[in-house]
């Protein structure tokens, strides 16, 4: 009898151990996800402080457009006005190209109606007469990434779509994109990967718009 309580007594205890050391584990794994997410946000959170760092010089000069600051962090606009900040492209300081470039990045998420319009063909004009110095700013890595490369692309289809819609050439991303190539003769070796990068992309989206168009 003592002997059969014994052994009783030693299952309860390794089952509570089990279960313990079963929930130990669970708590461990949730506490992991939660650092991993805050993790995350903090990442987020920083790139955006780096930005606002790199142009404080811009950020700070009372020149610099109020809404311009406002889009360099994300917030929405019903304005045209974005439009103009292609003319500080052609700024001699460079800072002040890679701030407005950036901003004119962050407004396709807002793009819609006479803006978009005027975005695309913008945009798709810029590349293709600077394309060089459209490829330089993706060298600096603190402030623009391979998502914003895309951004492009897809501010070069906003003009390419309406294109499509009144023309029958087949071959019209094919055409544009020789001709960046062309333009690119004297690029360095990351900008030369970087434009393509942005040729697959701009493929791949024209591709997709071809194939809703045609159904």
């Amino acid at each position: 009898m003592k002997t059969t309580f014994k052994v009783t007594f030693l299952i309860i205890i390794l089952v509570f151990s089990s279960c313990k050391e079963k929930t130990n584990k669970t708590n461990f794994q949730k506490i992991d996800n939660i650092n991993y997410q805050t993790v995350e946000i903090e990442s987020d959170t920083l790139k955006s402080q780096k930005v606002n760092i790199y142009f404080k010089e811009v950020i700070e000069n009372p020149k610099t457009p109020e809404l311009a600051k406002m889009l360099l962090n994300n917030y929405a606009s019903n304005s045209e006005e974005p439009l103009e900040y292609f003319s500080k492209l052609k700024s001699n300081e460079k800072v002040t190209r890679e701030f407005y470039f950036k901003v004119l990045t962050n407004t396709n998420k807002y793009a819609d109606g006479s803006y978009a319009e005027g975005l695309g063909n913008y945009g798709k004009e810029y590349i293709e007469e600077n394309t060089k110095v459209f490829l330089t700013y993706f060298d600096n890595k603190t402030c623009f990434n391979d998502k914003d490369l895309e951004t492009w692309a897809d501010i070069a289809m906003l003009e390419f779509s309406l294109l499509i819609e009144n023309t029958n050439e087949s071959e019209i991303v094919e055409k544009y994109i020789k001709k960046l190539n062309e333009n690119c003769n004297t690029c360095s070796k990351e900008q030369k990967q970087t434009l393509r990068k942005f040729e697959k992309s701009l493929n791949d989206k024209y591709k997709e718009y071809k194939d809703n168009f045609s159904n």
